[in-house]
């Protein structure tokens, strides 16, 4: 996996191995590759030409509210009158993914998941040191 700016837009996000996921503000766009991308890179033909690929709807559902209808919903699903919209077990997918990403972004280097616990604690730990999780030079290429 490997995570990536496309062009001059920060907050839109590609990641790539099998298949591709574009992430966007509000938008979630998803394609799986014919070829895994690293096997297309190595065969003959033009490199710069990606994999054949098609196009995979991605639902993403109503988004719900924002930070504050979390928090009242919290109170509520702590209250026993409804069910958590959040709940912790499900976000750990999306934050193992969301790690995963910071690292490949930080480091250049593609990253297998799950990730080593020990070789991403290292890196925090390293990144908490220096007192930045991201380099300025890493932001702005």
């Amino acid at each position: 996996m490997r995570w990536e700016s496309e062009g001059d837009n920060p907050c839109q996000r590609e990641i790539i191995t099998a298949g591709r996921l574009r992430l966007r503000p509000g938008a979630l766009e998803a394609w799986l590759n014919e070829t895994d991308f690293a096997r297309h890179a190595a065969a003959p033909g033009d490199p710069y030409e990606g994999p054949r690929s098609r196009g995979v709807p991605v639902e993403l559902g109503a988004a719900g509210g924002d930070h504050e209808a979390l928090y009242r919903n919290l109170a509520a699903a702590l209250e026993g009158r409804e069910p958590l919209l959040a709940p912790g077990r499900e976000a750990v997918a999306a934050l193992e993914l969301a790690n995963a990403a910071l690292y490949s972004g930080a480091t250049g280097r593609e990253v297998v998941l799950p990730l080593d616990r020990s070789e991403y604690t290292a890196f925090l730990d390293g990144r908490r040191r220096e007192g930045s999780l991201w380099k300025r030079s890493q932001i702005d290429s």
